[in-house]
């Protein structure tokens, strides 16, 4: 146990000196070394009192002191020591004092009561600035032996923090003695730099001159730009390297030559009179010519010519400095390019139309022939984007741009105003016949496959056809009656063209009003909704009603679809008169659920455009929660042909829609290239028998026996079949005998508003029994 202590009394030794190295070591603040110093002896050795004192006679005044036990300190606190103790100090001697036994020192005034220490150690403390100084440590259990035995391990502490401390007192000393030499360096560098100035002063003129020839001489070589120097007879002096990587031509065949070497004969001699005119008059020239290199080429550069004359006011040389600006004419062109062409196809933007167009009408003014602009629209571009992407469609649009550049003279303008939008300007016509040809060709042209990513797409389009003069005079006018004469080609079936007459004037009027009149016609609620009951062929009674929008026009009255629908579909908004469709349709449901007949089905159609948004769940489920329709009278019919054109986003459309628990119908069954394949993957509830089968049976044994086909395929798969547009007894008696479930149709009820459906629904009317 004994030499257990003494190891670890050794290790905490060697703590102690290695963490005091380390501290006195890092500091550099005297008093924090100080500081440093007190606090780890007396934590490490555990001495409540340590401080740094400095004496004056016997008087001891404390400067630093750190202490365990006191919350605080007094300030600067004081004691006296004995004489002998003094002397035994100033000898060098250590001196321990056991307070209570042997009262060499004077009481030492801490907080009263709170600490009497036993023992006592003074330890002298000398440094290159202080040698009355000494350190205390105090203790108020330890003897004055037990202190003692620290003595020597505090002696090596207090010997390497005064070594630190005269290393920092003789840094000090040393930054000082620096800061004089520095002074001292600067005074006389002052000097000396004055002197040397002078001495600049008298070598500067003479280098100067020679400075000044050496830069000229440097900038003559280096320069980028070519420069040539010749005698006031235009006789070549000399010319720098650009000049010749510029030229191709070495300065040995340059020198004693004249600039006639490079001219390109592109300019005439009145050019070169002009020149020379601003040259003399002025004394100098800049701008554009164009010269030959070595090897033939021709090219642009930007020339300066300036005049040298001699104090005399004599001339001396002249100096050309020129830049090749081949490059910079290149990026121009290709600005020009763009900003006048299709960054797409290629093709001249509208921008460039109009120059063009104007250019052509003028010429047709002096030469009084014709010209025409073919106003070219794909039909439903859009289906391609929606099906395939924007990448797949911007293939198509160049494909057609190649084509139509195919098609038409080397002289004709094809231009692209933006999306599936085209217009071709034919000039020289002698016949409207002319145009014609030239529109069909471009319609059997595009007729034909297009091949992109290994997928034939057929497209077509609908072209519209204007003359000048025979239909106006101006650009405006005709590119106006020519888009006019395109809606005529898209009503009229699309895949054809038109011909621009009045009455197609006054049709794009007619159009313009009424798309104002649909945007308005929204604003104010004007659609309103007429109801034909659907009813069982089993029972006769009415089990469902289908919605049909009608406008309420404030001019033209009560509007059927069929007069505003394809333009709500062509301007974008059908899908907004769609969701106005599906709310009321749901709130009249709910009225007429509340007044009795709570079964009622309804049944909504749902244009395609509508149900090619990711947002048609949404917007049902939200027409759910805020009419409260029980889901399950809710119907939405969708076309056949719709459901072909995108399979696969509709049977995701469809699997959405089923989760909110309405049922589906597909409208119109049998009207299109029906593939029967999707009937078995489509959660389909319902098929409506498209009128066009029903309206010549039983006459048409055609139509009866795809009529009784559509019937039984629909009951196979486990749906409900509905015939649609029946009018006379024989056709419901068709229908009865063949097992179809339900019909509706003029024979029963047309559509009727609201207020005549619920009375027909009170008076309980029904099919006749069979």
């Amino acid at each position: 146990e004994s030499d257990n202590r003494i190891l670890t009394d050794r290790a905490e030794d060697i703590l102690l000196l290695d963490l005091v190295a380390e501290a006195v070591g890092r500091e550099k603040e005297p008093e924090r070394i100080l500081a440093t110093v007190l606090e780890r002896m007396s934590i490490l050795k555990d001495v409540p009192y340590s401080a740094l004192g400095e004496m004056e006679d016997r008087r001891v005044c404390l400067i630093q002191e750190y202490a365990s036990f006191r919350p605080s300190m007094p300030e600067s606190p004081t004691f006296e020591i004995s004489q002998r103790v003094t002397d035994s100090l100033e000898h060098g001697a250590i001196v321990l004092t056991d307070i209570e036994r042997r009262g060499l020192l004077a009481p030492l005034k801490f907080t009263a009561g709170v600490f009497v220490p036993m023992s006592v150690m003074l330890v002298s403390f000398e440094t290159v600035e202080h040698d009355r100084r000494l350190f205390l440590f105090a203790d108020t259990e330890r003897s004055s032996e037990r202190l003692a035995s620290l003595l020597p391990l505090f002696e090596q502490v207090i010997r390497i923090t005064s070594e630190r401390l005269e290393n920092i007192s003789l840094l000090a000393d040393l930054e000082r003695l620096n800061a004089l030499l520095e002074d001292r360096v600067e005074d006389r560098t002052a000097e000396l730099r004055k002197t040397n100035s002078l001495l600049e002063t008298e070598v500067a003129e003479r280098r100067q001159a020679e400075e000044e020839l050496r830069q000229a001489a440097t900038v003559f070589e280096s320069t980028t730009e070519g420069v040539i120097i010749t005698a006031p007879d235009t006789t070549v002096l000399a010319v720098n390297r650009a000049f010749c990587s510029i030229t191709g031509y070495s300065e040995q065949e340059v020198v004693g030559a004249t600039p006639r070497l490079i001219a390109s004969g592109r300019h005439d001699r009145q050019f070169y009179k002009d020149m020379w005119t601003a040259i003399r008059e002025t004394g100098r020239w800049r701008g554009e010519i164009w010269n030959r290199r070595k090897n033939g080429e021709v090219y642009p550069e930007l020339l300066n010519i300036s005049v040298v004359q001699n104090e005399s006011s004599e001339l001396t040389h002249y100096i050309g400095v020129f830049s090749d600006i081949s490059a910079l004419k290149e990026s121009e062109a290709r600005l020009e390019h763009l900003a006048h062409h299709d960054s797409l196809t290629g093709l001249p933007n509208r921008l460039l139309l109009h120059a063009r167009l104007e250019h052509a009408l003028a010429r047709s003014r002096r030469t009084g022939e014709r010209i025409a602009a073919l106003f070219l629209d794909l039909d439903r571009f859009k289906t391609i984007n929606d099906t395939f992407g924007h990448p797949v469609g911007d293939l198509v649009l160049q494909a057609v741009a190649q084509r139509l550049q195919a098609s038409v003279r080397e002289d004709d303008t094809v231009a692209r105003l933006g999306g599936d939008e085209f217009v071709i300007v034919l000039e020289g016509l002698g016949t409207a016949e002319e145009a014609t040809r030239v529109a069909q060709e471009l319609l059997d042209e595009l007729t034909e496959p297009f091949l992109i990513n290994g997928r034939e797409l057929y497209i077509s389009s609908s072209i519209g056809i204007s003359l000048a003069p025979d239909h106006c005079v101006d650009m405006t006018t005709l590119l106006r009656n020519a888009d006019s004469a395109t809606y005529r080609a898209k009503a009229q079936g699309r895949g054809n063209f038109q011909v621009y007459t009045e009455e197609i004037s006054i049709e794009a009027v007619d159009r313009f009003e009424l798309e104002s009149a649909l945007r308005r016609a929204l604003r104010l609620d004007e659609f309103i909704l007429h109801y034909q009951p659907q009813l069982s062929l089993r029972s006769g009674e009415v089990v469902g009603i289908e919605a049909l929008v009608r406008w309420q026009h404030p001019e033209m009255g009560l509007t059927f679809p069929a007069r505003f629908i394809t333009l709500a579909e062509e301007i974008g908004l059908i899908e907004r008169i769609d969701a106005a469709v599906l709310m009321l349709a749901c709130r009249a449901a709910r009225r007429l659920h509340s007044a009795g007949f709570a079964d009622l089905r309804v049944a909504v159609n749902i244009s395609g455009h509508e149900a090619m948004l990711s947002s048609l769940r949404a917007s049902v489920a939200t027409v759910i929660d805020e009419t409260g329709i029980d889901p399950r009278l809710l119907e939405l019919e969708i076309t056949e042909n719709f459901i072909l054109r995108q399979p696969e986003l509709t049977g995701s459309i469809f699997r959405d829609l089923k989760g909110l628990g309405i049922t589906l119908a597909i409208d119109d069954f049998g009207a299109g290239y029906s593939s029967l394949s999707y009937l078995k993957r489509f959660p389909i509830d319902r098929l409506k028998i498209d009128r066009s089968f029903i309206k010549e049976i039983p006459g048409s044994a055609d139509d009866c026996a795809i009529a009784e086909a559509v019937v039984t395929l629909g009951q196979s798969l486990g749906m409900s079949v509905l015939a649609e547009g029946v009018e006379t007894a024989d056709q419901l008696d068709f229908f009865r005998r063949r097992g179809c479930d339900e019909m509706q149709g003029f024979l029963f009820a047309r559509p009727l508003p609201e207020e005549e459906l619920l009375q027909l629904l009170t008076e309980g009317r029904s099919l006749p029994s069979e």
